[in-house]
């Protein structure tokens, strides 16, 4: 299945374990190279600035476009409800996602060669449609776990079809 697991303990003699991340997942547009591990800890660290608008990510997965030059990182984020969306600290949260990423991106974007981030904002029900459609095609439906990088046009279709506002990191800030 491409999971990576860690073995927790063990229950008699049958292990127990905790998920770790998918196994290849990699965004890349030019030098850079980003793993699993990486775009969940850049995603994480951004959504704690949500909490000071009340507001809390509920799910969110991206992926390397290539449609326009030079390429960008999309990452699509849905939104708790309850809260307003406030667009000056949505605006910090792209900032952050933009600036988090690995040196080869914020080389690249330096030079130019990595465009800027694009953060969209999908509707509520955005993933739980996408699991629905997984579960319909016959994943199952205790072993789905959200893509977070999307590949499969489809599943990009239903994420454009759901954006509700779209904020994109125009400055750069190298970060040393």
């Amino acid at each position: 299945m491409g999971d990576v697991i860690r073995i927790t303990g063990f229950y008699h003699e049958l292990p127990q374990f905790s998920f770790v991340m998918r196994r290849d997942v990699l965004f890349s547009l030019n030098t850079d190279k980003t793993d699993e591990r990486e775009f969940l800890e850049v995603n994480n660290q951004a959504s704690k600035i949500l909490g000071e608008a009340n507001m809390k990510l509920v799910d969110f997965c991206g992926y390397a476009d290539h449609s326009s030059r030079p390429g960008h990182y999309a990452i699509f984020w849905e939104l708790s409800d309850g809260a307003s969306m406030e667009d000056s600290i949505l605006v910090r949260c792209c900032r952050n996602l933009d600036v988090s990423f690995n040196d080869p991106y914020q080389r690249g974007r330096a030079a130019g060669t990595i465009g800027p981030l694009r953060l969209y904002i999908v509707k509520k029900g955005t993933f739980e449609n996408i699991m629905l459609r997984a579960i319909e095609s016959g994943a199952s439906p205790t072993q789905y776990k959200t893509p977070r990088c999307v590949k499969s046009p489809e599943l990009l279709k239903i994420l454009k079809d759901s954006v509700v506002h779209l904020y994109i990191n125009s400055g750069h800030d190298n970060v040393n």
